[in-house]
């Protein structure tokens, strides 16, 4: 909707006669929004309606894009319909929400995460280290666990070369990572014991040449993943004569992708 003065426009969603209170988006669009509501669920905007005349004016102009500001509004007012929100616009609109100090944006991002996790799982796959580690830092800087275990997922089973850098060491969640990527590779451990059993050549399993078990221990310390495991155990497993392999490996490989698939706790009294 074109607004009488130049440049601007009125939002669909808040348009004139919506609420007492303008706030124009860094691009240009004017949402007509309740000032007590506003003022209700949020400390900055009570402070700033009551500073330098905002409430007299009854326009405000604020640095966030429109869309940005869509979200947080219909966040904000029980009129509207939940945010339509996606992986990529999450950081900014947590951002948002921490700025003007609206713990509804928290739930709301973290209801969205749970909701939709099998979008959230597809899209988290394709992220580089670099990608996770932001993601886990939103999710710890903003308070979202869901955020958190979705990155922690990812860096479990990531190779410690891409792990153990001096940026993801400051986060408040390293510790708790290292904890679970032990606990990764004792469960592989225990697993490739399982499938050794009394069945495999004892003199080529102990054999300085070969060393079977202490190469595929080493392999899975660095990276703790389905990904390792099926790509390098069969061949070994095999070459040594250890009895069934075939099947213990395929329950082995569907019993890894299900622990992949599943979410990792936090720590207790994390985020609270």
């Amino acid at each position: 909707m074109a607004n009488p003065q130049s440049n601007l426009r009125d939002s669909e969603a808040f348009p004139p006669g919506y609420g007492d209170i303008r706030l124009v988006s860094s691009d240009r669009v004017v949402f007509h929004c309740h000032q007590w509501l506003l003022a209700y669920m949020s400390p900055v905007f009570r402070d700033m309606f009551g500073i330098g005349g905002a409430s007299n004016s009854r326009e405000v102009v604020l640095h966030e894009g429109s869309r940005i500001l869509d979200l947080i509004f219909r966040t904000i007012d029980p009129k509207q319909e939940n945010p339509m929100l996606d992986f990529d616009i999450l950081p900014h609109y947590l951002e948002a929400g921490r700025k003007y100090q609206i713990d509804e944006v928290k739930k709301q991002a973290n209801s969205w995460l749970v909701h939709n996790a099998s979008t959230v799982d597809i899209e988290a796959s394709k992220l580089d280290i670099a990608q996770t580690i932001d993601l886990l830092e939103n999710g710890t800087a903003y308070g979202v666990p869901r955020l958190c275990q979705v990155g922690l997922r990812n860096l479990i089973k990531a190779p410690t070369k891409e792990v153990f850098i001096s940026r993801l060491a400051t986060s408040t969640l390293f510790e708790h990572l290292v904890k679970l990527r032990l606990e990764r590779v004792e469960w592989f451990q225990n697993k490739l014991s399982w499938i050794l059993g009394a069945g495999v050549d004892v003199k080529l399993l102990s054999s300085g040449e070969f060393k079977m078990k202490d190469r595929l221990t080493m392999g899975i310390a660095l990276e703790p993943s389905h990904k390792c495991c099926m790509h390098n155990w069969p061949v070994t497993l095999k070459s040594a004569f250890v009895y069934n392999v075939e099947d213990k490996l395929n329950v082995l490989e569907k019993e890894c992708a299900d622990l992949e698939a599943a979410l990792p706790d936090l720590p207790q009294g994390f985020g609270v």
